[in-house]
């Protein structure tokens, strides 16, 4: 793709008309009728918001989808005062997100869910990711280590890489980034069964829902780990409605790109968006 010319202040050259800003006002002006009565489906019955906030640098841009009745009726640039999770995404990964082909890889940072409790944001990793903190005290020779590949999340393929010490699961990484062949445990889990998987009160098993690769005796014991740890779950009430508020957004996101496919005003709207933005 190639961007417009410009002045070696980096000024749009004369003639050039700017390209607002992704995810701006202005931009969002544009947006909106491109995705206005879009249908919804697998939401519960009546009014939503879906509240998304893009981050550029350090401009930080509020975004906002309603919709009522199973379709989408606005786009609006502010978050509302009664908004309590959030998901943020920088430029890229909303491209991503809208349906776009995006290189490379993105950092996991590049999406996150931020909850309000309590009055103070937090934010949280894109499960799995959200399992612990990582354990920079565990050396991959004292124990089995599990590599994990999470397919067709929102932010493409994860890696994940957990170990397991005296029968318990502890993380040790995580990535978008395929890590060099190592030996230990592998498996294989789409993202949606991860989300399946974390409802409270599915009785679906955490096991069969994964591809196993590994010597018999290394896997037995990470799924055994597994099991136990899967027995002890609890999950908090902030993390089920962050969940819930999560796959609602990301609902509403596939709607979106189900509409913009194709759209030819689509392509224009984000084409220029390769050239220097205005605010």
């Amino acid at each position: 793709m190639q961007s417009g010319g410009s002045t070696e202040a980096g000024r749009p050259a004369t003639g050039e008309r700017s390209a607002p800003a992704p995810f701006s006002r202005s931009w969002l002006r544009t947006f909106e009728p491109l995705v206005t009565g879009a249908p919804v489906p697998g939401l519960p019955a009546g009014g939503r918001c879906a509240p998304f906030v893009c981050t550029d640098g350090d401009r930080v841009r509020p975004w906002v989808v309603h919709v009522a009745d199973g379709r989408i009726n606005a786009v609006n640039p502010a978050l509302g005062t009664d908004a309590q999770v959030v998901v943020a995404h920088t430029v890229t990964v909303g491209w991503r997100l809208l349906g776009l082909s995006v290189r490379g890889f993105h950092r996991l940072d590049e999406l996150v869910v931020e909850q309000l409790v309590s009055g103070r944001w937090a934010r949280h990793p894109m499960p799995p990711l959200d399992e612990g903190l990582i354990d920079l005290t565990v050396a991959d020779d004292d124990a089995i280590v599990w590599h994990e590949r999470v397919i067709d999340s929102p932010l493409g393929t994860l890696f994940v890489r957990r170990a397991v010490v005296d029968g318990r699961l502890r993380m040790l990484g995580a990535s978008t980034k395929p890590p060099a062949p190592t030996a230990g445990v592998g498996t294989d889990v789409a993202w949606r069964d991860v989300m399946a998987l974390r409802r409270p009160g599915t009785d679906a098993d955490a096991v069969a829902r994964r591809a196993w690769r590994g010597s018999t005796t290394d896997v037995r014991a990470a799924r055994e780990a597994l099991v136990r740890a899967r027995s002890a779950e609890n999950m908090p009430r902030a993390s089920v409605h962050r969940d819930r508020a999560l796959l609602d957004s990301l609902a509403v996101v596939r709607s979106m790109r189900s509409v913009l496919r194709g759209s030819a005003a689509w392509r224009e709207l984000w084409r220029p968006s390769a050239r220097r933005p205005t605010r």
